[in-house]
């Protein structure tokens, strides 16, 4: 069963595709599906039909780089764009990841509980407060930076860094139009 659905934007380059693939794999019950010409109310359907409650967009950047995630929550009706809105900078590819087997809680280095909130509902998974030295297993680690960078994202099981780090430029809460354009 999935929880949480990964996809690329339309015209996806090799870096926006590697980004949602690792991040299937890093999150809890990810799943990776490729796009197509799926439009966003036929990947919510393919979602629901295997239990998933959420689809995440990575979608292009300048130079074709990932730049930026787009959140979807899988409604009755029709999807539902969640008003959080992540803008990348960059990301840092550190090698490939092991699936979770457990669910990636999220916590905090300095600061950020206003952003960890708001990732920790696109996301659907808990957001724990500030990281200690006790935690174990895999986390989704928030370290709040602030000056020309908003934060870093990145993964650690067991007190290393895996998968990918995020360089977070801005994350924003936007107005949908109809049209889903902001």
């Amino acid at each position: 069963m999935w929880r949480i659905v990964f996809t690329t934007s339309r015209h996806p380059t090799p870096p926006v595709r590697r980004l949602a693939r690792e991040l299937s794999r890093l999150v809890y019950g990810g799943y990776r599906v490729n796009r197509g010409g799926l439009s966003e109310e036929e990947l919510c359907v393919l979602a629901r039909e295997h239990g998933a409650e959420r689809v995440v967009i990575v979608g292009r950047g300048r130079g074709g780089n990932p730049g930026r995630i787009v959140f979807l929550e899988c409604g009755e009706r029709s999807p539902i764009r969640l008003p959080f809105v992540i803008g990348l900078r960059g990301v840092i590819f550190l090698g490939r990841a092991e699936r979770s087997k457990d669910v990636t809680p999220i916590y905090s280095l300095g600061g950020c509980g206003y952003f960890c909130e708001e990732l920790s509902m696109a996301f659907n998974i808990p957001y724990l407060g500030e990281y200690g030295e006790e935690v174990k297993g895999r986390v989704m680690l928030v370290e709040y930076i602030g000056k020309r960078l908003l934060a870093v994202i990145k993964f650690v099981e067991e007190g290393r860094e895996i998968g990918v780090k995020l360089l977070v430029n801005k994350a924003a809460v936007v107005r949908w139009q109809k049209d889903g354009s902001i």
